[in-house]
């Protein structure tokens, strides 16, 4: 029978691999066709020029933000392997693996939502209505940059808790 560690690196291994993966093929296929990514959010100020422009730009940034999470998250759990295989199991008492496993299910769920949002199967959530920011006073839509910039806000703190837990465990494992 496999042991809590074995899992762990197993884990580590292959989701760091399938994350640097799934980032790299995204953003390779998000630079060839940076034109007709799908919008997350759209600017509606009323000048269609200027809107399509904005949409194209904010989105294209949220799509390289997107596959940089995933890139990164990748990185740090495959690259993290070699201070995972010194790390002594204990019987009693705390156990290092627990923060590996917690941040291991903390990255596979914002793996998850991240390449649904990148399918686009899932719409990102809405923080502010487009009306709050666009009228005669302001010629843009700037509730595109400020939905943009809390959604991807909240993701990267998502990735840096997962983060946190495997330094956090690394730490505690005694390894430098």
């Amino acid at each position: 029978m496999i042991d809590r560690k074995q899992f762990t690196l197993y884990l580590f291994k292959n989701i760091g691999i399938i994350n640097l993966i799934i980032g790299a093929s995204f953003f390779i296929f998000g630079i060839f066709n940076f034109g007709i990514l799908t919008p997350f959010y759209e600017a509606q100020s009323g000048d269609p020029e200027f809107d399509g422009t904005y949409t194209i730009i904010v989105n294209g940034g949220l799509w390289i933000g997107f596959c940089a999470i995933l890139m990164l998250s990748g990185h740090t759990f495959y690259f993290s392997i070699k201070n995972l295989e010194s790390i002594e199991v204990r019987k009693k008492g705390l156990d290092i693996t627990h923060f590996f496993l917690i941040a291991v299910i903390i990255n596979i769920g914002l793996m998850i939502y991240l390449l649904l949002l990148l399918m686009n199967i899932v719409k990102p959530l809405q923080f502010y209505p487009n009306v709050l920011f666009a009228g005669k006073e302001t010629p843009m839509d700037l509730s595109i940059i400020f939905n943009a910039l809390t959604f991807f806000l909240i993701l990267s703190i998502i990735f840096r808790i997962s983060e946190k837990f495997v330094k956090y465990g690394i730490q505690l494992g005694g390894i430098k």
